[in-house]
């Protein structure tokens, strides 16, 4: 296909695949394939692997570079070279400028004694400045560098990293971390197990996670985060956008900055309390030391719910240079 090269580089001398390590029951192979197709800065890119990591970063050019390492312990070249046939590298154009790329294993998930898949999968995915990605794996960790449009994430199993992006960004995990360092547009998160930590949601966020805890640094637009088992932490940047919405069945931490503009509304059951600290709150119903208060900071603004099922909840004051601006 036009604008599609195929390099296959071996590094063992005279063998066709490499022996990493050797032992008296098998060995490592490994093998690794690069490809190319062109694109244009803030080309979209789908990447899909069945079972393997994806890691992506942004470099100036015209072009996208995926390269495929895929490890195995086997007893053979023969082994060897049965077991690369599963796993083939596609990448070409899909229409108005996007490009797409496959990493599929052409077996189907099974249950077995064995590890399962057999062999390891890694891809690495060069962009131009800009791209708008969206990546699956149904095992492995992701890996997003700065440098992004907009960012979608589907992974089963598997930690998240994201790095600045300038768009929207939404990620739905299964079991692992996921971690995002900045948000300028639109953010959802859903995730099953494992921690979530948000650096910066510049603009309206919606976040959810089954058990873990949570913790956005910094919010600047309309938030709703809600968890089922765990600690929710929130830092409340200024000026405030929107409303707010947290709800949790453990404590609950909400931190806002001396210059923060909210209207407060904390309710948490026995024997969950509300604690103030550090925090100028002028009240209109209830009390610290309470299950609940309701109250204005500096002079009130965008409203802020706050509920937890028996956990505590703290409302906390920032000083100058922790708040957000």
């Amino acid at each position: 296909m036009s604008g599609v090269e195929t390099v296959v580089r071996h590094t063992l001398k005279l063998g066709l695949w490499l022996m990493v390590a050797a032992g008296a029951a098998g060995a490592t192979f490994e093998r690794k394939v690069e490809r190319t197709c062109s694109a244009e800065p803030g080309a979209r890119v789908a990447v899909e692997v069945s079972y393997g990591s994806i890691r992506v970063v942004a470099v100036s050019g015209a072009e996208v570079r995926v390269t495929l390492t895929q490890s195995a312990d086997l007893a053979n070249d023969a082994a060897a070279e049965r077991e690369w046939k599963n796993v083939n590298l596609e990448i070409e154009p899909s229409g108005s400028g996007a490009v797409r790329i496959r990493a599929n294993d052409r077996r189907s998930l099974r249950w077995s004694w064995e590890k399962w898949p057999p062999s390891t999968v890694a891809l690495e995915v060069a962009v131009p400045p800009g791209a708008e990605l969206d990546l699956l794996t149904r095992q492995g960790d992701v890996t997003v560098a700065d440098g992004m449009n907009a960012v979608r994430v589907r992974d089963l199993s598997g930690a998240v990293f994201v790095g600045q992006v300038a768009g929207a960004v939404t990620i739905e995990a299964g079991q692992g971390d996921v971690t995002l360092t900045d948000c300028g547009g639109e953010l959802r998160v859903v995730a099953d197990s494992g921690s979530v930590l948000v650096g910066r949601a510049r603009s309206s966020a919606e976040l959810t996670l089954s058990a873990g805890n949570l913790e956005v640094q910094r919010a600047n637009g309309r938030l709703r985060a809600d968890v089922a088992s765990g600690e929710l932490k929130v830092g409340l940047a200024n000026p405030l956008g929107g409303e707010v919405s947290l709800k949790g069945n453990g404590d609950v931490i909400l931190a806002l900055g001396p210059r923060t503009r909210a209207t407060i509304d904390a309710r948490t059951e026995p024997p969950g309390l509300i604690h103030v600290r550090d925090l100028v709150l002028t009240p209109r119903a209830g009390h610290t030391g309470e299950p609940s208060l309701e109250g204005d900071v500096n002079g009130g603004g965008p409203r802020v719910v706050a509920r937890s099922k028996g956990g505590n909840i703290r409302l906390i004051g920032l000083p100058d240079d922790l708040a957000g601006k």
